[in-house]
Protein backbone atom coordinates (compact mmCIF):
# COMPACT_ATOMS: atom_id res chain seq x y z
CA UNK A 1 0.00 0.00 0.00
CA UNK A 2 1.62 3.12 -0.80
CA UNK A 3 0.95 6.32 0.92
CA UNK A 4 1.74 10.26 0.31
CA UNK A 5 5.01 9.96 2.70
CA UNK A 6 5.88 7.56 -0.35
CA UNK A 7 5.19 10.14 -3.57
CA UNK A 8 5.85 13.44 -1.41
CA UNK A 9 8.88 13.90 -2.77
CA UNK A 10 7.80 13.41 -6.25
CA UNK A 11 5.23 15.78 -5.86
CA UNK A 12 5.97 19.43 -7.84
CA UNK A 13 3.13 22.47 -7.46
CA UNK A 14 1.55 22.13 -11.16
CA UNK A 15 2.78 24.76 -13.66
CA UNK A 16 5.30 26.52 -11.79
CA UNK A 17 6.83 23.27 -10.60
CA UNK A 18 7.87 24.09 -7.39
CA UNK A 19 8.52 21.71 -4.63
CA UNK A 20 5.91 21.24 -1.78
CA UNK A 21 6.14 21.37 1.73
CA UNK A 22 2.98 20.10 4.28
CA UNK A 23 1.32 22.59 6.16
CA UNK A 24 -0.71 20.51 9.23
CA UNK A 25 -3.78 21.79 10.56
CA UNK A 26 -3.91 22.67 13.45
CA UNK A 27 -6.91 20.76 14.87
CA UNK A 28 -8.44 17.68 13.69
CA UNK A 29 -10.13 18.22 10.06
CA UNK A 30 -13.78 18.20 10.46
CA UNK A 31 -15.56 15.28 8.01
CA UNK A 32 -14.99 15.94 4.62
CA UNK A 33 -12.26 18.63 4.78
CA UNK A 34 -8.61 19.01 4.04
CA UNK A 35 -6.39 17.56 7.18
CA UNK A 36 -3.11 19.39 5.34
CA UNK A 37 -2.28 21.92 2.88
CA UNK A 38 0.76 21.41 0.52
CA UNK A 39 2.46 25.11 0.07
CA UNK A 40 4.32 26.16 -2.52
CA UNK A 41 6.84 28.92 -1.66
CA UNK A 42 7.65 30.03 -5.03
CA UNK A 43 3.68 31.19 -6.33
CA UNK A 44 2.77 31.45 -2.54
CA UNK A 45 -0.08 28.90 -3.69
CA UNK A 46 -1.60 25.74 -1.37
CA UNK A 47 -3.51 22.67 -2.47
CA UNK A 48 -5.58 20.85 0.29
CA UNK A 49 -4.82 17.18 1.07
CA UNK A 50 -8.45 15.63 1.40
CA UNK A 51 -9.15 12.38 2.65
CA UNK A 52 -5.37 11.08 2.32
CA UNK A 53 -5.35 12.46 -1.82
CA UNK A 54 -3.41 15.68 -2.81
CA UNK A 55 -5.70 17.45 -5.09
CA UNK A 56 -2.97 19.19 -7.28
CA UNK A 57 -5.30 20.53 -9.95
CA UNK A 58 -3.71 23.93 -12.03
CA UNK A 59 -7.32 25.46 -10.92
CA UNK A 60 -9.57 24.34 -8.11
CA UNK A 61 -12.42 22.88 -8.35
CA UNK A 62 -15.60 22.76 -5.95
CA UNK A 63 -14.48 20.52 -3.35
CA UNK A 64 -11.11 22.97 -3.11
CA UNK A 65 -12.97 26.10 -3.15
CA UNK A 66 -15.07 24.86 0.08
CA UNK A 67 -11.21 25.61 1.46
CA UNK A 68 -11.01 28.69 0.79
CA UNK A 69 -12.56 30.02 4.03
CA UNK A 70 -10.56 27.72 6.46
CA UNK A 71 -7.00 28.69 5.63
CA UNK A 72 -6.62 30.05 8.71
CA UNK A 73 -6.84 26.80 10.42
CA UNK A 74 -3.33 26.05 8.66
CA UNK A 75 0.29 26.26 10.32
CA UNK A 76 2.34 28.90 8.37
CA UNK A 77 -0.28 29.51 5.25
CA UNK A 78 -0.76 33.10 6.35
CA UNK A 79 -0.04 34.85 2.77
CA UNK A 80 -0.89 31.82 0.56
CA UNK A 81 -4.17 30.99 -1.56
CA UNK A 82 -6.10 28.09 -2.94
CA UNK A 83 -5.60 28.59 -7.37
CA UNK A 84 -8.42 30.49 -8.74
CA UNK A 85 -11.45 28.46 -9.83
CA UNK A 86 -11.52 26.79 -13.38
CA UNK A 87 -14.99 25.37 -14.20
CA UNK A 88 -15.37 22.21 -16.07
CA UNK A 89 -17.78 21.73 -18.57
CA UNK A 90 -20.28 19.21 -19.70
CA UNK A 91 -17.42 16.74 -20.40
CA UNK A 92 -15.71 16.93 -16.87
CA UNK A 93 -19.88 17.03 -15.91
CA UNK A 94 -20.12 13.57 -17.80
CA UNK A 95 -17.32 11.66 -16.04
CA UNK A 96 -18.41 13.34 -12.56
CA UNK A 97 -21.88 11.40 -12.61
CA UNK A 98 -21.16 8.24 -15.40
CA UNK A 99 -17.61 8.05 -15.42
CA UNK A 100 -17.16 5.50 -11.99
CA UNK A 101 -17.81 2.32 -12.61
CA UNK A 102 -15.39 -0.98 -12.37
CA UNK A 103 -14.49 -1.86 -15.80
CA UNK A 104 -13.03 -5.22 -14.99
CA UNK A 105 -16.75 -6.55 -14.80
CA UNK A 106 -16.66 -6.59 -18.42
CA UNK A 107 -14.86 -9.40 -19.93
CA UNK A 108 -12.89 -7.31 -22.77
CA UNK A 109 -12.03 -4.58 -20.08
CA UNK A 110 -10.60 -7.19 -17.99
CA UNK A 111 -8.72 -9.01 -20.54
CA UNK A 112 -7.69 -5.29 -21.43
CA UNK A 113 -5.93 -4.79 -17.45
CA UNK A 114 -4.58 -7.91 -17.46
CA UNK A 115 -2.79 -7.38 -20.76
CA UNK A 116 -1.35 -3.91 -19.57
CA UNK A 117 -0.11 -5.14 -16.69
CA UNK A 118 1.78 -8.25 -18.43
CA UNK A 119 3.09 -5.63 -20.59
CA UNK A 120 5.52 -3.81 -17.90
CA UNK A 121 9.16 -4.90 -18.34
CA UNK A 122 10.59 -6.09 -14.97
CA UNK A 123 12.61 -3.33 -14.80
CA UNK A 124 10.00 -0.50 -14.00
CA UNK A 125 10.04 0.47 -10.06
CA UNK A 126 7.94 3.23 -9.82
CA UNK A 127 5.00 4.14 -12.15
CA UNK A 128 2.19 7.15 -12.28
CA UNK A 129 -1.25 5.99 -14.10
CA UNK A 130 -2.35 9.68 -15.81
CA UNK A 131 -6.37 9.38 -15.77
CA UNK A 132 -6.59 6.34 -13.40
CA UNK A 133 -10.59 6.78 -12.86
CA UNK A 134 -11.63 4.60 -9.60
CA UNK A 135 -7.73 2.84 -10.28
CA UNK A 136 -9.03 -0.31 -11.69
CA UNK A 137 -5.56 -0.90 -13.78
CA UNK A 138 -3.80 -0.13 -10.45
CA UNK A 139 -5.58 -2.35 -8.12
CA UNK A 140 -4.75 -5.00 -10.42
CA UNK A 141 -0.84 -3.82 -10.46
CA UNK A 142 -1.15 -3.90 -6.97
CA UNK A 143 -1.67 -7.81 -7.34
CA UNK A 144 0.66 -8.74 -10.05
CA UNK A 145 3.36 -6.24 -8.74
CA UNK A 146 3.28 -5.26 -5.19
CA UNK A 147 6.72 -4.05 -4.70
CA UNK A 148 6.12 -1.05 -7.28
CA UNK A 149 5.64 2.20 -6.27
CA UNK A 150 2.19 3.02 -8.36
CA UNK A 151 0.38 5.44 -7.95
CA UNK A 152 -2.48 7.36 -9.94
CA UNK A 153 -3.62 10.86 -11.54
CA UNK A 154 -7.31 11.79 -11.85
CA UNK A 155 -9.09 14.78 -12.78
CA UNK A 156 -12.78 13.57 -11.65
CA UNK A 157 -13.51 13.98 -7.93
CA UNK A 158 -16.47 11.05 -8.36
CA UNK A 159 -13.39 8.85 -9.60
CA UNK A 160 -11.21 9.65 -6.57
CA UNK A 161 -13.51 8.98 -4.21
CA UNK A 162 -14.31 5.70 -6.12
CA UNK A 163 -10.84 4.24 -5.90
CA UNK A 164 -9.86 1.72 -3.70
CA UNK A 165 -8.36 2.96 -0.33
CA UNK A 166 -5.15 1.01 -0.57
CA UNK A 167 -4.78 2.70 -3.74
CA UNK A 168 -2.67 5.77 -3.86
CA UNK A 169 -4.10 9.04 -5.87
CA UNK A 170 -3.74 12.54 -6.93
CA UNK A 171 -6.36 15.06 -8.29
CA UNK A 172 -4.72 16.87 -11.25
CA UNK A 173 -4.93 17.07 -14.86
CA UNK A 174 -2.93 15.25 -17.71
CA UNK A 175 -1.87 18.73 -18.99
CA UNK A 176 -0.04 19.94 -16.18
CA UNK A 177 1.36 16.99 -14.35
CA UNK A 178 2.27 18.24 -10.29
CA UNK A 179 5.74 15.76 -11.09
CA UNK A 180 8.94 16.47 -10.97
CA UNK A 181 10.97 15.95 -14.43
CA UNK A 182 12.02 12.28 -14.63
CA UNK A 183 10.47 10.49 -11.84
CA UNK A 184 8.74 7.77 -12.47
CA UNK A 185 10.39 4.59 -14.82
CA UNK A 186 7.03 4.50 -16.49
CA UNK A 187 3.90 6.79 -17.15
CA UNK A 188 0.60 4.85 -18.24
CA UNK A 189 -2.51 6.22 -19.60
CA UNK A 190 -5.02 3.82 -20.34
CA UNK A 191 -8.61 4.89 -22.61
CA UNK A 192 -7.67 8.81 -22.01
CA UNK A 193 -5.86 10.37 -24.73
CA UNK A 194 -8.84 10.01 -27.35
CA UNK A 195 -10.85 11.91 -24.97
CA UNK A 196 -8.42 15.57 -24.95
CA UNK A 197 -8.89 18.23 -27.06
CA UNK A 198 -6.07 18.72 -29.14
CA UNK A 199 -3.90 21.21 -26.99
CA UNK A 200 -4.37 19.39 -23.97
CA UNK A 201 -3.65 15.88 -26.21
CA UNK A 202 -0.22 17.40 -27.36
CA UNK A 203 0.79 19.19 -23.56
CA UNK A 204 -0.39 15.60 -21.87
CA UNK A 205 1.90 13.92 -24.27
CA UNK A 206 4.93 16.31 -23.35
CA UNK A 207 4.32 15.75 -19.82
CA UNK A 208 4.03 12.11 -19.87
CA UNK A 209 7.68 12.13 -21.85
CA UNK A 210 9.15 14.97 -19.29
CA UNK A 211 8.15 12.77 -15.89
CA UNK A 212 9.01 9.30 -17.28
CA UNK A 213 12.51 8.26 -17.40
CA UNK A 214 12.28 5.35 -19.45
CA UNK A 215 8.36 4.02 -20.63
CA UNK A 216 4.92 4.97 -21.58
CA UNK A 217 2.13 2.58 -22.12
CA UNK A 218 -0.51 4.17 -24.00
CA UNK A 219 -3.93 2.37 -24.34
CA UNK A 220 -6.41 3.88 -27.22
CA UNK A 221 -8.92 2.89 -29.28
CA UNK A 222 -7.56 1.64 -32.76
CA UNK A 223 -8.39 2.46 -36.26
CA UNK A 224 -11.80 3.58 -34.46
CA UNK A 225 -14.86 4.41 -36.50
CA UNK A 226 -16.43 7.25 -34.58
CA UNK A 227 -20.10 7.75 -34.64
CA UNK A 228 -22.12 10.69 -33.64
CA UNK A 229 -25.38 10.99 -32.05
CA UNK A 230 -27.77 14.23 -32.24
CA UNK A 231 -28.76 16.11 -29.21
CA UNK A 232 -32.63 15.97 -29.35
CA UNK A 233 -33.10 19.84 -27.55
CA UNK A 234 -30.44 21.20 -29.74
CA UNK A 235 -29.64 19.13 -32.66
CA UNK A 236 -25.91 19.31 -31.82
CA UNK A 237 -23.91 16.40 -32.91
CA UNK A 238 -21.30 15.13 -31.10
CA UNK A 239 -19.69 11.67 -30.19
CA UNK A 240 -21.08 10.30 -27.05
CA UNK A 241 -17.91 9.15 -25.32
CA UNK A 242 -16.33 12.16 -26.17
CA UNK A 243 -13.53 10.98 -28.80
CA UNK A 244 -12.00 13.34 -30.06
CA UNK A 245 -9.64 11.81 -32.65
CA UNK A 246 -8.93 7.89 -34.06
CA UNK A 247 -5.52 6.41 -33.68
CA UNK A 248 -3.74 4.35 -36.29
CA UNK A 249 -0.64 3.46 -37.02
CA UNK A 250 1.14 6.57 -38.26
CA UNK A 251 -0.47 8.35 -35.55
CA UNK A 252 0.75 5.86 -32.72
CA UNK A 253 4.62 5.43 -34.22
CA UNK A 254 5.49 9.18 -33.18
CA UNK A 255 2.66 9.68 -30.31
CA UNK A 256 4.90 10.13 -27.84
CA UNK A 257 8.16 12.75 -27.78
CA UNK A 258 11.29 11.43 -27.57
CA UNK A 259 9.94 7.54 -27.46
CA UNK A 260 9.96 4.43 -29.62
CA UNK A 261 7.53 2.13 -29.86
CA UNK A 262 8.93 -1.27 -28.25
CA UNK A 263 5.64 -3.84 -28.51
CA UNK A 264 2.18 -3.27 -30.05
CA UNK A 265 -1.04 -5.84 -27.98
CA UNK A 266 -4.19 -5.66 -30.30
CA UNK A 267 -7.28 -5.75 -27.88
CA UNK A 268 -9.87 -7.28 -30.75
CA UNK A 269 -13.60 -6.36 -29.63
CA UNK A 270 -16.51 -8.89 -29.87
CA UNK A 271 -19.73 -7.58 -31.93
CA UNK A 272 -22.59 -9.37 -33.29
CA UNK A 273 -22.81 -10.30 -36.95
CA UNK A 274 -25.50 -7.74 -37.94
CA UNK A 275 -23.77 -4.43 -36.30
CA UNK A 276 -20.21 -5.29 -37.97
CA UNK A 277 -21.51 -6.03 -41.46
CA UNK A 278 -23.63 -2.27 -40.77
CA UNK A 279 -20.54 -0.39 -39.43
CA UNK A 280 -18.92 0.73 -42.56
CA UNK A 281 -22.64 2.62 -43.62
CA UNK A 282 -23.28 3.92 -39.81
CA UNK A 283 -22.88 7.62 -39.11
CA UNK A 284 -24.80 8.47 -36.10
CA UNK A 285 -26.11 6.69 -32.96
CA UNK A 286 -29.34 6.46 -33.18
CA UNK A 287 -30.55 6.58 -29.87
CA UNK A 288 -31.00 9.32 -26.99
CA UNK A 289 -28.44 10.65 -25.62
CA UNK A 290 -28.02 8.02 -22.81
CA UNK A 291 -25.57 9.06 -20.61
CA UNK A 292 -23.87 11.58 -22.17
CA UNK A 293 -24.74 15.29 -21.74
CA UNK A 294 -24.72 17.74 -24.96
CA UNK A 295 -22.11 19.96 -25.05
CA UNK A 296 -23.85 22.52 -26.68
CA UNK A 297 -26.73 23.38 -24.22
CA UNK A 298 -26.22 20.79 -21.75
CA UNK A 299 -28.90 18.48 -21.28
CA UNK A 300 -28.26 14.42 -20.26
CA UNK A 301 -29.95 11.35 -20.91
CA UNK A 302 -31.36 11.76 -17.20
CA UNK A 303 -33.53 14.87 -18.49
CA UNK A 304 -34.31 13.14 -21.64
CA UNK A 305 -35.95 10.68 -18.96
CA UNK A 306 -36.92 13.28 -16.78
CA UNK A 307 -38.56 15.61 -18.89
CA UNK A 308 -39.64 13.87 -21.93
CA UNK A 309 -42.24 16.58 -22.69
CA UNK A 310 -40.00 19.00 -22.56
CA UNK A 311 -37.56 17.32 -24.91
CA UNK A 312 -39.95 16.09 -27.27
CA UNK A 313 -41.19 19.47 -27.38
CA UNK A 314 -37.94 21.12 -28.78
CA UNK A 315 -37.42 18.37 -31.16
CA UNK A 316 -37.19 19.01 -34.43
CA UNK A 317 -39.06 15.55 -35.27
CA UNK A 318 -42.85 14.46 -34.51
CA UNK A 319 -43.59 12.60 -31.74
CA UNK A 320 -45.48 10.08 -33.70
CA UNK A 321 -42.64 9.40 -36.34
CA UNK A 322 -40.08 8.74 -33.34
CA UNK A 323 -41.99 6.37 -31.45
CA UNK A 324 -42.32 4.43 -34.40
CA UNK A 325 -38.70 4.70 -34.99
CA UNK A 326 -37.94 3.71 -31.48
CA UNK A 327 -40.14 0.98 -31.94
CA UNK A 328 -38.57 -0.33 -35.24
CA UNK A 329 -34.49 0.56 -33.45
CA UNK A 330 -35.39 -1.80 -30.60
CA UNK A 331 -36.59 -4.89 -32.20
CA UNK A 332 -33.55 -4.70 -35.03
CA UNK A 333 -31.96 -4.78 -31.72
CA UNK A 334 -33.14 -7.45 -30.19
CA UNK A 335 -32.43 -9.85 -33.69
CA UNK A 336 -29.10 -8.08 -33.80
CA UNK A 337 -28.53 -9.39 -29.97
CA UNK A 338 -29.88 -13.04 -30.91
CA UNK A 339 -26.69 -13.53 -33.74
CA UNK A 340 -23.56 -14.90 -33.31
CA UNK A 341 -20.37 -12.47 -32.90
CA UNK A 342 -17.49 -11.72 -34.73
CA UNK A 343 -14.33 -10.23 -33.57
CA UNK A 344 -13.94 -6.42 -34.82
CA UNK A 345 -11.27 -3.84 -34.55
CA UNK A 346 -11.15 -2.58 -30.68
CA UNK A 347 -8.32 -0.98 -29.05
CA UNK A 348 -4.66 -1.48 -29.09
CA UNK A 349 -1.50 -1.19 -25.99
CA UNK A 350 1.38 0.21 -27.29
CA UNK A 351 4.56 0.22 -24.79
CA UNK A 352 7.28 2.90 -25.56
CA UNK A 353 10.87 3.11 -24.38
CA UNK A 354 12.94 6.06 -24.45
CA UNK A 355 14.62 7.01 -27.53
CA UNK A 356 18.76 6.51 -26.58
Amino acid sequence: MQSLADILPLLRSPGSLGGLRISQRRAPAPAGRAEMLLLDDDSRLCFPVIGGVPRLLPSSNRIMADIASELAAFEDAAGFSLPAFGGGGAELDHYEVNGVHDVTTAAFDNHRVSAACSLLPDDIASLVDIGAGPAPFLARLATARPDMLAFGLERSSAAVAAAPRDVAMLQGTADALPLADSCVDCCVSMETLEHLPDPVHRAALAEMARVSRRYALVNVPYRERRLQTRCRYCDCVFNPNYHMRSYDDALLDSLVPGFTVRERVLLPRSENVLKALAAPFRKRVFASLDYAICPQCGMSGAQEQAEPETVAVQAPAAGGARSGLDAARRALKAVAGSLPSVEVRGEILVLYERRQ
